[in-house]
């Protein structure tokens, strides 16, 4: 069985469903992650620090994409102990996925679908409070309609 599990940001698939994951895993379904959002970058600072300020400094976006690289390297050995290796990375921006086109986040959706073909897709709860995770459901939502689909199943984790 093709397992995608849908998140906007790394971390939240372990947080959300690690178990689901690993109980898929060791059941022996194919399972891929894609993770949208960087995870850092809102918060404006390196170091993994929060800046009051909403100004983006260059100099502090160049240390971020080493804490990104380091953010997703510790979500590669995460997904490994869950039995996970199949992982892919986007790059929308971290907090503002409100700030670009749902249509662009629905097509990168569409296109993973068409590609993996999942029995079972995986992604946040509608009521989430963080809007990553509330754009990410209504992307997952609109890509996965049954045209045309191999999806059995759209299972929403808080």
């Amino acid at each position: 069985m093709n397992i995608l599990v849908i998140v906007s940001h790394p971390d939240d698939e372990i947080l959300g469903m690690g178990g689901t994951i690993l109980k898929h895993s060791q059941k022996g379904d194919n399972i891929k992650i894609i993770f949208l959002a960087t995870g850092i970058t809102s918060r404006r600072k390196s170091n993994y620090t929060n800046s009051s300020s909403y100004e983006k400094i260059d100099s502090e976006y160049d240390k971020m994409s080493k804490e990104i690289k380091k953010l997703r390297n510790h979500a590669k050995k995460a997904c490994q102990l869950v039995g996970v290796k199949n992982l892919m990375f986007y790059d929308f921006p971290d907090n503002e996925m409100d700030s670009i086109s749902l249509l662009e986040v629905i097509k990168t959706i569409e296109n993973e679908i068409q590609i993996f073909k999942p029995d079972i897709v995986y992604t946040h709860h509608f009521g989430d409070l963080n809007i990553d995770h509330r754009i990410t459901f209504n992307a997952t939502l609109t890509a996965s309609r049954p045209y045309d689909s191999t999806i059995k199943e759209l299972i929403c984790f808080e």
